[in-house]
């Protein structure tokens, strides 16, 4: 794969902000992502910070620049709202709390079917174990309708050191299972995937109370459920929502795993989510075009 490039914006000897960047190269368009960022402390001069990103950029030969910041910027660039890459919205679990507050904080039901799920004599396993993850996954999608990565992609995910699997079993059965990845003070439910025959064990709910326990244990501060249903229109901040105050479409494909999820509690982050810079116009069109293309022709 790919490895990511650490930048710093440096003044005298502060440093103002950073981003990372992933190359993408192409014949066509080669292109900067940097997820998450870029991030500048409050008092910087945001539009010369990009516009010294962006010079920098250009002597790369980089056609664009796509990015997902905290705050979209005003620069003198075009800025085009694109596909978000990485989920616009997310749920957040202050584990700061002793699991007593935080089933007390959850809905009603999600308390239940955690209770309910107890009783089953599920077994939980910490183990990686891809052939397992991917068997369940492909259950998953073709029962729900979500496109899956190549299997290449979760092999990849699932032997970092930094990412765990955890696994529930019916009679040594696998029923469900999770893959969760450590970063800094933050646990985060990265992929899920359940037996649809086995629904009515709710190992899915047993799944993240153990994830939650578990991140508890293990020193770190957030539980980030990593992705919700987007709001109807992108924000150009971040904003955090409780719950309530969070509204989605009832009919988005991700509704479903959004009601499951927000009945944990926590707190609602949305962000701007994925925008691109093109620094050549020309290319950036033809990329355009031709992605769009791919897409249809894979339908």
């Amino acid at each position: 794969g790919l490895l990511p490039e650490f930048f710093f914006l440096k003044d005298a000897a502060e440093i103002l902000g950073g981003f990372m960047i992933i190359s993408k190269p192409g014949h066509l368009a080669p292109y900067a992502y940097s997820p998450r960022t870029p991030i500048f402390l409050n008092h910087i001069d945001l539009p010369r910070a990009y516009l010294t990103i962006l010079d920098f950029l250009k002597k790369r030969t980089i056609s664009f620049w796509r990015i997902e910041p905290p705050t979209v910027p005003s620069v003198q660039y075009s800025l085009i709202k694109t596909t978000d890459i990485q989920p616009a919205t997310t749920l957040v679990l202050d584990l700061n709390q002793t699991p007593d507050q935080l089933l007390l904080a959850m809905h009603q039901k999600t308390r239940y079917n955690i209770r309910l799920a107890h009783k089953k004599n599920l077994e939980i396993r910490w183990e990686k174990n891809v052939p397992l993850f991917w068997e369940l996954s492909t259950q998953t999608s073709n029962r729900d309708g979500f496109r899956l990565h190549g299997r290449a992609h979760y092999e990849t995910v699932i032997i970092n050191p930094h990412t765990e699997q955890l696994t529930v079993y019916a009679h040594n059965t696998p029923i469900a299972s999770a893959v969760f990845m450590m970063t800094g003070s933050t646990y985060t439910y990265l992929y899920g995937a359940s037996s649809y025959e086995a629904r009515a064990l709710m190992a899915p709910y047993l799944i993240q109370w153990h994830g939650i326990e578990h991140a508890q244990q293990h020193q770190f501060r957030w539980y980030d459920f990593y992705g919700l249903a987007p709001l109807e229109h992108p924000l150009h901040t971040t904003q955090t929502m409780t719950p309530n105050e969070y509204i989605f479409d009832p009919a988005a494909k991700e509704a479903g795993y959004t009601r499951f999820k927000l009945g944990f509690g926590g707190a609602v982050i949305s962000t701007p989510g994925t925008w691109d810079i093109p620094l050549h116009r020309t290319r950036y069109h033809l990329y355009r075009i031709a992605r769009s293309l791919r897409r249809r022709l894979s339908r």
